[in-house]
């Protein structure tokens, strides 16, 4: 109980401080945005008891589109603390309390999936946010799963995005391994993951299961080789690029 409210209360008023430093950073045109979002998502990630392993690597020193699989929030907390990541989400999210707030600091990417003649714009704002030399996340399966399995890949958006030859894009896949030490089993994966009709309601009692049980969630990671959809490793067509995160969506974050 009592770790759950000081997680509560350290979100409430950490989150505020960091949003408007963030904010004035931005107007200011100085550095330091990715730096306060990896920290921010690291001490999240340690209050929470998430113990994050990655398998690869990330490409570095350019911006790149990752394409991952998505399971839980917890997505955010886990590649937020690897690197200054871009989302892209659901337009609903916007909309949250505080939560839209903070995903509007972080620069998400923010989509109307009720209008498909809106994609343009989407990619639009994807671009914008690479050309800036940020790097972006999208879920390609377009929603969570329970995270035994990666769902079909939704390719209006990653096929639009995949035919702009300068965007980089490397695939990821995240899974949850452990609890306490031991192999977490499909009958254990509720506790981490949130899909089907979970709302902004039901995040409290998700965050307070997972922060009262003290999970040690294993997610790891795995880096597959980057490329461009029409060149290898994706062979042009978006599906390809989903057979290629699938190749290791079991055991961790695989970049």
């Amino acid at each position: 109980m009592a770790r759950a409210l000081f997680i509560a209360a350290f979100f409430f008023t950490m989150t505020p401080l960091l949003i408007s430093l963030q904010w004035l950073l931005d107007k200011l045109n100085l550095p330091g945005w990715g730096f306060i979002a990896s920290n921010y998502y690291r001490v999240l990630c340690s209050l929470l008891h998430i113990r994050v392993h990655v398998n690869g690597e990330p490409v570095r020193g350019r911006a790149v589109l990752f394409v991952s699989n998505h399971v839980s929030w917890t997505d955010i907390l886990v590649i937020g603390s690897i690197a200054p990541v871009a989302f892209v989400a659901k337009r609903e999210v916007a909309e949250w309390p505080l939560v839209g707030i903070t995903a509007k600091a972080q620069r998400s990417v923010f989509v109307d999936r009720t209008r498909r003649n809106r994609t343009g714009d989407t990619v639009g704002e994807i671009v914008k946010r690479l050309g800036d030399g940020v790097s972006v996340v999208l879920f390609a399966e377009g929603t969570s799963s329970d995270g035994n399995r990666v769902l079909p890949f939704r390719s209006a958006l990653l096929g639009a995005v995949g035919d702009i030859d300068s965007i980089l894009i490397q695939p990821m896949s995240i899974c949850y391994t452990g609890q306490h030490g031991i192999p977490m089993g499909r009958q254990h994966r509720p506790l981490v993951a949130w899909y089907g009709d979970a709302g902004c309601s039901r995040c409290p009692g998700h965050l307070w299961r997972a922060s009262y049980r003290r999970p040690r969630h294993g997610p790891q990671g795995h880096d597959q080789t980057p490329g461009k959809c029409g060149t290898p490793p994706f062979g042009g067509r978006p599906a390809r690029a989903a057979a290629s995160c699938r190749a290791g969506d079991l055991g961790g974050i695989y970049f």
